[in-house]
Parts: structure tokens; sequence; C-alpha cells
């Protein structure tokens, strides 16, 4: 039902560090306690990580660290909205279907009606404002809390 998005997914993790967006409210998302309940949860993946990723039939599996302690994870596809390379924001592709309503409702406020289509990022200038502001939000130390980087390596 994922392959389009798990195969997006595969492409941009063989091209680099690659970038989503989860859903931490989703029932079956496993995160750390401090992120469930997040609309807007941000991670960062790569193949050249310490810890192997694992593109499942239905979810991503990993361990990522959070605060420099490791967390196993589970991100079904269904809780992924938003897939791109890292720092390339006209590769973002936002899935509408996918995305918490809360989310909807700020990005229909910016660009009016969005319907059931995957819009890629970069098309219509106007998403270009948004990805900036969820690059915005990314670079805050208090919302991007996950990563599969090996925090002991950067000591």
């Amino acid at each position: 039902m994922y392959t389009h998005k798990k195969n997006l997914i595969l492409k941009c993790l063989k091209e680099g560090k690659t970038s989503i967006t989860v859903n931490g409210s989703h029932p079956d998302v496993k995160l750390p306690s401090h992120l469930q309940g997040n609309l807007e949860v941000n991670l960062s993946l790569s193949l050249k990580f310490e810890n192997p990723t694992y593109l499942k039939d239905d979810c991503i599996e990993t361990t990522l660290n959070f605060m420099s302690f490791p967390y196993e994870v589970s991100i079904p596809y269904d809780a992924i909205y938003c897939v791109g390379m890292y720092g390339k924001p006209s590769t973002y592709k936002l899935y509408v279907e996918d995305t918490p309503p809360a989310i909807i409702k700020k990005v229909e406020e910016k660009l009016g009606f969005l319907d059931d289509r995957d819009i890629l990022f970069g098309e219509p200038i106007e998403l270009k404002d948004y990805i900036q502001d969820l690059k915005a939000v990314m670079a805050r130390e208090d919302v991007c809390l996950g990563s599969l980087e090996n925090d002991k390596k950067k000591q």
C-alpha cells in the first residue's frame, strides 16, 4: 500500500541524508515518550549511520539517538507525511492523506485548500515558504530531537 513512499525514502537514502516528518500521535508509532503526541517529529536517516535502518513492508525500524540515548523506533509509513533529501527543500514531498489535520489547517491558512494528492515541494512557489517554516522548526534544538548519528563519534 505504501510502496511509493517506501521507494521514495529508499531513493533518498541512496542519495544521502534523508529527512522525514512523522506524526508522533499515530497509535502505532514507537518513539520516546517525550515525543509521543507531537504532530511534527522530524528525523534524519542515512545509510552511513552506524545503526542499520530496515525498510519493512509496513514500517521503518531503526535505533535513533535522542539526547545521546539510543532508542529503538518503529515508524509506520502512514505516520510519515513528509519525505525529502536533507537540506534540499525542492525534493520534499508532502503526503496530504497522511498529514495530521492540524498541519493541513496550518498549510491551508497559507495556501488555500489542499486535495488528497501528493504535492511535490518546489513546484508551487508558496509551498517553498511552508517548507522554509518546517526547516525553521527543524533547526530549533527543542524540536529537532532525533538522529541516527552516533553521538559518541562527535566527542
